[in-house]
């Protein structure tokens, strides 16, 4: 079967197989389509994180963008902003945590992540959070953190 055999033409939505000549020449394979989403077709949910408020949080200076939240599991993906000089008090992650620094650095421990860094932190980890001046971050969590 030759490739022009199973485009399908502009109109036809169904899928079906088109001897219909194309309006345009074919574009190579790694050129997206003008019409393809920009999100996988295997995606679940598309979440447009700039639409999401930013909610306190009982820490003075940081506020958290909720981006998945499992209700029966406890796990979640926020992005979390902190003011200069926030301090997290030390807690516990039961199931461990991810970190990804977005913008300014933050230590985690003893750990200093700057923007771009990755932290993936072990089951039972205990520690305090700061930073000197403002930052963002994303965290993945399996299960809540309880504060100590």
């Amino acid at each position: 079967m030759k490739r022009s055999d199973t485009r399908v033409a502009a109109d036809d939505r169904s899928g079906a197989p088109s001897n219909a000549s194309p309006a345009a020449p074919p574009r190579p394979a790694s050129e997206p389509s003008p019409r393809a989403s920009p999100v996988c077709a295997e995606a679940e949910a598309v979440v447009r994180s700039a639409q999401l408020p930013w909610r306190t949080r009982p820490t003075p200076g940081a506020s958290v963008r909720v981006l998945r939240r499992d209700p029966d599991r406890g796990a979640a993906t926020v992005l979390v902003r902190r003011d200069a000089a926030a301090r997290f008090p030390a807690h516990h992650h039961p199931d461990g945590e991810e970190v990804l620094g977005r913008e300014g650095d933050r230590l985690i421990g003893r750990a200093r992540l700057q923007a771009g860094d990755y932290l993936a932190a072990p089951p039972g980890g205990r520690y305090a959070a700061s930073r000197a001046g403002s930052c963002t971050f994303l965290v993945t969590l399996p299960k809540p953190v309880r504060f100590l």
